[in-house]
């Protein structure tokens, strides 16, 4: 879980990720979110249809259970995509992008659900504003969650400079700082 207010980079780091699985052959799939995805069986589909046409040729049980999903809860389309994806021999990887747009609590549930009991091949990145309601303490406790927050993205002054460098060698001015702040010398001159 990448979770940091806006412009702090949530996208690009997950981006950046996404593309170094991709070439490096993992089954990788993005799903980006809007409001209009804050209800369950649409998310389900969404998601099922991801995983399966842009990650994994598995899954096409629970492609065919999606149309006939006004008999079935997203739990079942849900579960028989989880058993879809443990027969997978790669990789997967399934980015789930500005999830803070959900808050269906029957969302929540259905992503619960599919954590709790996704096989160990499978792996979902998300990219959030805010705490999502999941179980998180469950998947820590468990080493199944690396959260990255709004100070892990934040720039400190070398790397900032870094890359400044990398991006415009030789456009930094050489100053001296003690955290930010100029203080006075003795002569009364800045350093």
């Amino acid at each position: 879980m990448i979770k940091a207010p806006a412009g702090f980079g949530k996208t690009s780091l997950a981006a950046a990720w996404s593309r170094q699985l991709q070439q490096s052959g993992n089954a990788v799939g993005w799903l980006t979110i809007d409001r209009d995805d804050d209800e369950p069986a649409p998310s389900s589909s969404i998601c099922v249809t991801h995983y399966s046409e842009h990650a994994t040729p598995q899954g096409t049980a629970a492609i065919d259970l999606i149309r006939e999903r006004f008999l079935l809860d997203s739990r079942a389309i849900l579960s028989t995509l989880v058993n879809d994806l443990a027969d997978a021999d790669d990789e997967i990887y399934l980015t789930l992008e500005d999830y803070h747009w959900i808050t269906n609590p029957e969302v929540h549930e259905a992503l619960s659900f599919f954590l709790k009991h996704a096989p160990s091949n499978c792996h979902v990145v998300l990219t959030t504003r805010t705490e999502p309601p999941l179980p998180l303490a469950s998947l820590r406790a468990q080493n199944k969650l690396l959260a990255i927050d709004a100070v892990a993205l934040r720039f400190d002054l070398q790397e900032t400079r870094h890359f400044i460098e990398a991006e415009r060698p030789g456009t930094l001015v050489p100053f001296r700082t003690e955290g930010f702040c100029m203080r006075r010398r003795k002569a009364g001159q800045l350093h």
